[in-house]
């Protein structure tokens, strides 16, 4: 916003007073501080929060640029509009789950959405698998354009070291930008530069420093950044949490967690969760990998289950059993019962009845599957 637009007292104030020393202030403060009427105070203290971060979108028109779309209707719809522009994007999950693919599909589709520009591509393991690129992009492409179309529009950089890394995001990639228009910037994986490191502080400040250089790109440069991550065991809490600990957790600005479910019958069911981000709700949804990468964001199916009357689904529950029900059911009883308001009843009806007296042939639905 132009000073030709503020009053004079206003244009006075920005430009003699810090505009950290001026957010910190209510409207009122201001008002009685530097004699404004409202409207001059609230114009001073937004223009003065502009100045301090200046990722804030000025007007309603530029928040579809706060977003990095995937390429997929479905995709972007659960990510509620895509991965945050600026900000640090983090895709986490175990080995094989699908997170090197996510990251090789979103690079081709930066590159397809962005045709004068070029993608940044840090891996610290391994190599790029350039099949596997090139096949997902001829598939996002519509077959239009070949692989090499795109490995060409690909910088490649193989960092094994945090200070490596480092040096890459203060030096290396600013140069880069100078010389060529950049879209997005994949680091695979961020995990991979801290195995075996014992160093605590020592990693913990490489990681801060890691963190605040990705993220300075992308407020600088408005450009979309993803991390990879990796899964570690909680010994306390026997359970898999991402890697790097919670100092990482709070450099990132979104977390989408995929898992992969090893079914009975050989086959496989991934998932991916949204776990961390301002505007994304803790959500679960069911996914496919395909020739272009992920698709069919599959919505979970309704349950449905019998009309019991409210006691006999309460006696259900009671009786509820995961080697005898399908625990769908079993989970839609359990909603259908709260909803009903019925469960502080259920130790009165339990009590001085046995399981013998309920025949579970009566709801042929839930027997054992």
């Amino acid at each position: 916003m132009g000073d030709v637009l503020f009053s004079a007292s206003v244009r006075n104030l920005l430009h003699t007073v810090e505009p950290t020393d001026l957010i910190r202030k209510s409207i009122d403060e201001l008002r009685l501080l530097y004699n404004l009427d409202e409207k001059d105070a609230d114009s001073l203290r937004t223009e003065a929060a502009l100045r301090v971060f200046p990722c804030i979108p000025r007007d309603v028109s530029e928040l579809q640029d706060l977003f990095f779309k995937t390429g997929n209707e479905a995709l972007d719809s659960f990510l509620n509009g895509g991965f945050l522009v600026p900000g640090v994007n983090e895709i986490c999950g175990h080995a094989g789950v699908g997170k090197t693919q996510f990251c090789l599909q979103l690079s081709a589709t930066a590159l397809l959405q962005n045709p004068d520009s070029l993608v940044v591509y840090i891996i610290t393991k391994d190599s790029l698998p350039t099949t596997r690129f090139t096949e997902i992009f001829e598939a996002c492409s519509g077959r239009t354009l070949t692989g090499m179309d795109g490995l060409r529009r690909v910088l490649l950089l193989h960092i094994r070291q945090s200070a490596e890394l480092m040096n890459a995001l203060d030096v290396k990639i600013p140069s880069l930008i100078q010389a060529h228009k950049l879209c997005l910037i994949v680091l695979d994986s961020v995990a991979a530069l801290f195995r075996g490191q014992d160093e605590v502080y020592a990693r913990g400040e490489d990681l801060r420093k890691i963190g605040s250089g990705l993220l300075g790109l992308s407020q600088r440069y408005k450009i979309a950044v993803i991390c990879v991550n990796q899964m570690s065991t909680n010994v306390e809490e026997s359970e898999d949490v991402p890697a790097l600990g919670l100092l990482w957790s709070n450099l990132i600005s979104t977390r989408l967690v995929m898992t992969r479910i090893e079914i009975g019958d050989g086959s496989t069911t991934r998932f991916m969760e949204k776990s961390l981000g301002p505007t994304w709700p803790n959500e679960k949804k069911k996914f496919e990998i395909h020739a272009g990468g992920i698709k069919n964001i599959v919505l979970k199916a309704p349950v449905r289950i019998p009309a019991f009357s409210t006691n006999e689904l309460i006696v259900l529950l009671l009786l509820r059993d995961i080697s005898s029900f399908r625990s769908d059911h079993c989970d839609a009883i359990r909603i259908k019962v709260m909803k009903l308001g019925e469960c502080m009843f259920i130790s009165e009806l339990a009590s001085g009845r046995k399981k013998d007296e309920f025949k579970l042939t009566r709801f042929p639905v839930l027997q054992k599957c």
